[in-house]
């Protein structure tokens, strides 16, 4: 069950009959929503209104948001309440102590994400502030709309206070700021400058390593670690981290990183649940375990999209990858109990998931430190740097073709080539979206003149690799594709004449030149093993003998 959220509201109305207007900005500038002990008459807020004209308050309110956006009792502002121009009213309990209003609230402690809203009289919310560090219950802000951030966690008597009295961009997160108990200022100036915020264009910050799927209960254990990838230092203060575990658009929690947080470059902070040895920041933090697809994400103070990562395959929740908010095909594997993901070496993004993040052995993560290159493990080999090629394959075994299917990769080239990450494409009628694809996993290295064979379980042939194909069997053209780490193509071949279907070659055009459609049983193979000229009718012919794992005999 997620914590009570609290949102705060204050509203006004212009009634038929009142006689009261609905004019006028006030802002809640400050507030203790947590006061040490017992909360009763201690609780206090204070308003700003930054005009240039006195308020009447008559009939405003405050509004209290808790669990999953509930509203409390409504605290009413007595007719009579006015608030002068750039001045301060401070609303508390009886023993808050120089009050202007006294005003007895219940506002919510923060934990999990609370709110508190100002309604002007015609009930129209004029201002609102979500906090707690997330907002898992939804609490809305001055739209309507569940907060996308949330100021920080208040410490017993600590406030939150808009540092730049009046400064309101309605994001909780960019607004509101921790003050301890020697510094607040109730019914007051603030004394704080507002931090320089840094947004997504200003800085390079990616998620480093995260640990989603601790060994036993997850609660309190959960952590992630955020690289500064820029050259200079720079703060994660209001930056927000968002997990996703089944609705790829809307997140099932956030947290908002408080102020005060710096990374040197080339470093990394630790951000965690309670119970995190050595965290920088505490954060309530619920990541998915990378079931059917999960994200987490990184957004900054304005809400921009920073960084993802998304892992657990196959993706069928549809989570969203970076840039540009497509369905991500590029997964991290899913880690088991105690497993981090990590990115290796630090900090080098590629916006594929499967290349940039590596899973590391309960026992090896490294939160707080650098990852390095977590034991070997690197990222891949792009295509343009080395001649790997589709060898040799048979789409259409004799009798069933399930789990009988087979693919040979060739490298041509004459150094090693990491394919960790690498796709296989295989396409039957639309040339633009493949019917199946298979993902090489990671640490897959083909020495110079070598052979890879990837092979079904039933293929009759010593395999490399194992996987689930589904070739197409040579009806008006079909494909396969062979993809790097990037999904950049390294090579194609286009078989069974004529291409009706439109099938594209390296060109990215449809294949004028189509390899012959082979017989049930018989493989299609290079007719000198790794010589490419991109066409495939050239390069292509139905081989007399199968020769998986070793070099292409004569054409048939």
């Amino acid at each position: 069950m997620p914590l009570p959220l609290l949102l705060v509201a204050l509203v006004a109305c212009d009634g038929p009959t009142s006689g009261r207007a609905c004019k006028g900005l006030v802002l809640v500038n400050e507030f203790v929503a947590n006061p040490a002990g017992t909360d009763a008459g201690l609780e206090w807020i204070e308003l700003y209104n930054p005009g240039g004209e006195d308020v009447d308050l008559s009939g405003w309110s405050f509004h209290v948001f808790k669990s999953e956006g509930s509203q409390s009792d409504t605290e009413a502002l007595p007719d009579g309440t006015w608030i002068e121009a750039g001045g301060f009213l401070l609303v508390g309990g009886a023993s808050v102590g120089a009050i202007d209003l006294p005003l007895e609230t219940d506002l919510g402690s923060g934990k999990g994400g609370d709110g508190l809203a100002l309604l002007d009289a015609c009930g129209t919310t004029v201002d609102a502030v979500v906090y707690g560090g997330s907002n898992e219950d939804g609490a809305p802000d001055e739209t309507g709309a569940a907060s996308p951030t949330a100021a920080p966690l208040p410490g017993d008597d600590e406030s939150l206070a808009r540092c730049g009295d009046g400064r309101d961009s309605d994001t909780s997160g960019s607004d509101f700021f921790l003050r301890t108990a020697d510094q607040v200022t109730p019914g007051a100036s603030n004394a704080c400058e507002p931090p320089a915020l840094h947004t997504a264009d200003e800085v390079i910050f990616v998620i480093n390593e995260i640990m989603p799927d601790p060994a036993g209960a997850d609660e309190g254990l959960e952590w992630i670690e955020i690289y500064n990838a820029g050259s200079t230092a720079a703060h994660l203060d209001a930056w927000t981290v968002a997990w996703h575990k089944s609705d790829p658009e809307s997140p099932s929690g956030t947290a908002t990183i408080p102020t005060g947080v710096a990374i040197p470059a080339g470093d990394v902070v630790l951000l965690g649940g309670v119970d995190v040895p050595g965290t920088d920041v505490t954060l309530d933090l619920d990541f998915g375990n990378g079931t059917s697809g999960d994200a987490v994400t990184l957004l900054d103070p304005e809400g921009t999209f920073e960084d993802a990562v998304i892992y657990g395959p196959p993706n069928d929740d549809g989570m969203l990858d970076e840039p540009g908010g497509a369905v991500a095909t590029s997964l991290a594997e899913k880690p088991q109990d105690g497993e981090a993901l990590a990115r290796c070496p630090d900090g080098v993004d590629t916006d594929a998931s499967a290349v940039d993040f590596f899973l590391l052995a309960a026992g090896a993560e490294t939160p707080g430190a650098p990852n390095g290159d977590c034991g070997g493990s690197g990222r891949c080999d792009p295509a343009d740097s080395v001649t790997v090629v589709i060898n040799e394959f048979v789409p259409d075994p004799e009798g069933a073709d399930t789990d009988r299917e087979w693919v040979e990769i060739y490298n041509a080239g004459t150094s090693a080539a990491d394919l960790s990450g690498w796709i296989l494409e295989w396409y039957k009628g639309d040339p633009l979206a493949p019917s199946g694809d298979f993902t090489l996993p990671t640490d897959i290295v083909l020495e110079p003149r070598a052979f890879l064979v990837i092979a079904e379980p039933d293929a009759g042939v010593s395999s490399d690799i194992e996987a689930a194909l589904d070739l197409g069997n040579g009806t008006s053209g079909d494909g396969l594709h062979l993809r790097d780490c990037v999904e950049d193509l390294a090579d194609a071949v286009v078989y069974a004449p004529p291409n009706d279907d439109g099938i594209l070659d390296e060109s990215g055009y449809a294949a004028t030149s189509v390899a012959e459609n082979p017989d049930s049983g018989l493989s299609l193979g290079r007719t000198s093993d790794g010589v490419d000229t991109d066409r495939s009718g050239i390069d292509f012919c139905v081989l007399a003998s199968p020769s998986a794992g070793s070099a292409n005999g004569p054409c048939r």
